[in-house]
């Protein structure tokens, strides 16, 4: 005869315990620098109209960096800023202002990277990417591309000598910055020299 036994039962219950935390990417800092050889009055930004863009990568919306006394200011005659951006991604940097060329320069975070743009015709081609010579140039930001063809020439010329003895208000945004390229709030024979500087590139 068999014996009779009793079933026993162990029954544990553990409570979830949710742990909620961001895994933030590793980033990698960018210098951008912006210098002006033929000197550039400090302003308000409305009246600056120039300014520097990071785009593309992994950014939801472009990060703005606007020229002026009042949001980037000048220092030592330019303008320099940092940005923190995700390590091994590529962007885009643009320059553009009111009376000169769009610049664009794409650039792969793999490591901290200083940029170096500037406001004229360089004699020796000079790199952009602090490190990599593959990114020599001449010319990067320059005045006078006032009609935005791409050509310093006679037409963008025409278009300062047309506003010639204009006085401009540097407190506010103006219609007739672009002429300014100088930004001293006059459009006078500094402004036709830095055309004349640019002439043919």
């Amino acid at each position: 005869q068999r014996a009779k036994s009793n079933n026993i039962v162990l029954s544990s219950h553990l409570a979830e315990t949710a742990v909620d935390f961001d895994i933030k990417p590793a980033t990698q800092k960018l210098t951008i620098n912006v210098a002006f050889p033929n000197a550039v009055s400090e302003n308000v930004a409305a009246y600056q109209a120039m300014k520097a863009t990071v785009s593309g990568g992994d950014l939801s919306e472009n990060i703005v960096f606007e020229f002026g006394e009042d949001c980037v200011p000048q220092k030592d005659g330019g303008y320099s800023f940092t940005q923190d951006l995700t390590q091994n991604v590529s962007y885009t940097v643009t320059l553009e202002g009111a009376g000169y060329r769009t610049v664009r320069y794409s650039v792969n975070m793999n490591g901290d990277k200083t940029l170096n743009f500037w406001n004229n015709v360089m004699d020796e081609a000079t790199v952009i990417e602090k490190g990599n010579d593959k990114s020599k140039a001449k010319v990067t930001y320059l005045a006078g591309d006032i009609v935005k063809d791409n050509d310093i020439n006679i037409y963008d010329l025409s278009a300062v000598v047309s506003y010639f003895g204009t006085d401009n208000d540097v407190a506010k945004k103006s219609d007739y910055a672009k002429y300014d390229l100088n930004r001293d709030g006059k459009i006078d024979s500094k402004d036709v020299a830095m055309v004349l500087v640019s002439w043919g590139n």
